[in-house]
C-alpha cells in the first residue's frame, strides 16, 4: 500500500508519500486546484491511502477534492472496459 500525506493550504499543498517499500519520497509543491489534484491522483493507485492536515483550507480543500473524485469517479464508470 502506498500513503500520502498532505500538508494543504489555499494555494499550494506539499505532498509526501511513502513507498510500499517504507521509503518517504516528497512531491513538488501543487497548486490548490482540482486539475492539480486530478494529475496528482492519477499517479496512485486505487488501494493508495490520503492523509491531509488542513486548517483554515479545510473548506477549500473539501471543494477542491471532492471535485476532483467525482470527476474521477465519473471518469472510471463511463470508461470502456
Amino acid at each position: 500500500m502506498i500513503a500520502i500525506g498532505s500538508d494543504v493550504h489555499k494555494g499550494k499543498c506539499l505532498i509526501a508519500e511513502q513507498g510500499v517499500d517504507g521509503r518517504l519520497q516528497m512531491w513538488p509543491s501543487t497548486e490548490n486546484t482540482r486539475e492539480d489534484w486530478l494529475k496528482s491522483l492519477g499517479r496512485l493507485p486505487p488501494d493508495a491511502e490520503i492523509a491531509l492536515e488542513v486548517s483554515t483550507s479545510g473548506y477549500c480543500a473539501l471543494n477542491v477534492l471532492s471535485a476532483a473524485f467525482a470527476h474521477a469517479r465519473k471518469r472510471s464508470l463511463t470508461r470502456p472496459a
